[in-house]
């Protein structure tokens, strides 16, 4: 009755389950590897693992058969190809098992195409962001526990010092020195939560060594 139960949950298990011997045969494959490839059981269990990962040829599994004998459990991120051409990414997790002198390859694969495609949107939204507030004509720039952590192209320009000497330096060192105090005393303000001005004057020590008039526009911001 256990063996049945288990039988029954690997069977319907959101997960792709694959059997496989170490020449590459898929052995088993439960309900949901057949969902997400659109091959049938029969079809699936008449393939080699290579005709189904196109990452995944004969030397390649020969490889990966080596470290998974010497390791008992791998996690590998590869792709499938579906029975309709489509590409798919998996994550795979894959264990060792002997049974009569014989090596199989037992794994748990998921479906992360989704999260690829969403992972890859927000790659390309960061570096779109990063363009646009790298070209921008103001100066902007981030600092955390009172250190310069990023400073774009114009900040750099009106600090005169490229941007990598300005950047894990303490702000202040760049406040003109009669300006000091205020900007320390507005900036201690913002961080313990009092009513200070969003945008203020002061000087910062510009070219030549020569006071530069500036108006920040400062907020304070969180993220984990």
């Amino acid at each position: 009755d256990q063996l049945q139960l288990l039988k029954i949950s690997v069977d319907r298990s959101s997960d792709e389950v694959f059997w496989m011997d170490f020449d590459g045969s898929i052995i088993y494959v439960n309900d949901a590897a057949c969902q997400t490839t659109g091959y049938s059981r029969d079809e699936l269990l008449s393939m080699k693992i290579f005709e189904l990962d196109p990452d995944f040829s004969p030397e390649v599994w020969e490889a990966s058969a080596v470290i998974l004998r010497e390791q008992k459990t791998r996690f590998i991120t590869t792709r499938h190809r579906c029975k309709n051409g489509t590409i798919i990414d998996v994550e795979i997790v894959a264990v060792y098992v002997t049974k009569d002198n014989r090596e199989y390859s037992f794994a748990f694969v998921r479906d992360i195409t989704g999260r690829k495609q969403n992972e890859a949107a927000l790659r390309e939204s960061e570096e779109k962001y990063r363009t646009l507030v790298e070209k921008a004509r103001e100066a902007i720039a981030i600092v955390q526990d009172w250190n310069i952590v990023f400073v774009n192209g114009s900040g750099a320009q009106i600090l005169d010092h490229p941007a990598e000497e300005i950047t894990g330096r303490p702000f202040m060192d760049f406040i003109w020195p009669d300006d000091r105090g205020m900007v320390q005393n507005l900036h201690r303000g913002r961080e313990s939560g009092e009513a200070v001005p969003d945008a203020y004057d002061f000087r910062v020590i510009g070219p030549k060594e020569r006071p530069v008039w500036v108006l920040i526009s400062a907020a304070q911001i969180s993220w984990q």
